[in-house]
């Protein structure tokens, strides 16, 4: 971070709304990674030891999401 790395001056409060805004891009960018790859995302749920249920999952996409632009 800037603040850090190069000692940039910042008011009081700053670092808490890099780190609120980060943690909302952050939650932006990885549902559009679900939705663009949800196998990969039950794959990994169920790693970690969760239970998916995907009998009522929508099951319309592109199988090429991944690889377009």
């Amino acid at each position: 971070m800037l603040i850090v790395e190069f000692g940039i001056s910042h008011v009081e409060g700053s670092r808490e709304a890099i780190a609120d805004e980060r943690e909302h891009w952050r939650r932006i960018q990885l549902r559009a990674a679900v939705a663009d790859a949800p196998e990969v995302a039950v794959q990994e749920l169920e790693r970690r030891g969760y239970v998916v249920d995907n009998s009522k999952a929508d099951r319309v996409g592109s199988p090429n999401r991944m690889r377009e632009a």
